[in-house]
């Protein structure tokens, strides 16, 4: 994302990055990877982007997203569970033991 104090957000103010893929280590108890196939953009995200919002210039944004399970060292997911989360706007991530009870 990158800043934006009025108008209209537009394809300028957003950047598609590319960063590695996170792996799911055994380190993580309860941790399960997701690859995420849809994303909230809701009217609220946009208080994000003002300076002083609670993001940088370069952050994902995040939201609602909803995805499938990849990997799972969770006793509740199994790879193939469709999930939604609260969390970032990336492709595959890891949602942490500690995130899913936030959401």
């Amino acid at each position: 994302i990158d800043y934006l104090d009025e108008g209209v957000p537009g394809p300028e103010h957003f950047t598609i990055g590319e960063g590695p893929v996170p792996t799911l280590t055994l380190d993580g108890d309860g941790d399960i990877l997701i690859q995420v196939v849809a994303m909230s953009a809701d009217p609220y995200l946009r208080g994000g982007i003002k300076p002083g919002g609670g993001k940088n210039p370069g952050d994902a944004m995040s939201g609602f997203v909803s995805g499938f399970v990849l990997a799972s060292n969770s006793e509740k997911w199994i790879p193939g569970d469709f999930v939604g989360a609260s969390t970032d706007f990336t492709n595959i991530q890891v949602l942490t033991k500690a995130a899913q009870a936030k959401t």
